[in-house]
């Protein structure tokens, strides 16, 4: 979005430590490819108040690397954005039924993330397969995957130390997480017939 002129030399007196792994939605639609293989359409919900890209008008960051990897991954992507502090999650669903989606990935924005409780209702109501960030308590999706903000923020400390004993925050590069935790939560399987393959199971760091 241009605040920093690269990860590995910010510039300027912007630098931190991110939860953000670029590879993470392409690792996100193989994973839900496995569970789902004949998977073909994916929803992808998002935040209408994110700032769009300056390099990339209509989208921001986040967006346009999902519906890239979807694409990629030979999946069908239908974006949506949804507005908090109220976000009319039932108009969200509705789109997705009218587009015959057949999974959703909620992404790891603010309006999606406070109400990730009324989601998971609303997915078990339509029989939705649905993958949330990782990171956060499981409100019965069916899959939590991806690096968690608290890893960041338990760097954090250390970035604050060296800025206050005199480093220039734009000789410190930005710090990005690899590292994503899976939750598989077998009972959403049941409620809404899925079966996970024993193979994804094993490879979960935490099953409900």
């Amino acid at each position: 979005m241009g605040f920093a002129a690269s990860v590995e030399h910010p510039g300027g007196n912007v630098t931190g430590i991110s939860s953000f792994d670029p590879n993470q939605a392409t690792k996100s639609f193989a994973i839900l490819k496995h569970v789902l293989p004949s998977l073909h359409s994916v929803a992808i919900l998002s935040d209408q108040d994110i700032p769009h890209s300056a390099t990339d008008p209509g989208w921001n960051p986040l967006e346009r690397n999902y519906d890239r990897a979807a694409r990629a991954a030979g999946l069908e992507p239908l974006v949506l954005r949804i507005k908090g502090p109220t976000p009319d999650l039932g108009a969200a669903f509705d789109a997705m039924r009218e587009h015959k989606v057949e999974a959703l990935r909620v992404l790891e924005v603010p309006a999606p993330l406070f109400h990730l409780d009324r989601i998971a209702e609303l997915a078990k109501a339509h029989r939705l397969p649905t993958m949330f960030p990782g990171g956060y308590p499981n409100s019965g999706g069916l899959i939590s995957y991806g690096t968690s903000i608290f890893d960041a923020v338990r760097e954090m400390p250390i970035y604050v130390d060296k800025i206050l004993k005199g480093a220039n925050p734009g000789d410190l590069p930005i710090l990005t997480s690899s590292e994503g935790e899976m939750l598989i939560n077998l009972a959403t399987a049941e409620q809404i017939g899925i079966r996970v393959p024993d193979e994804v199971i094993k490879r979960a760091n935490r099953v409900l």
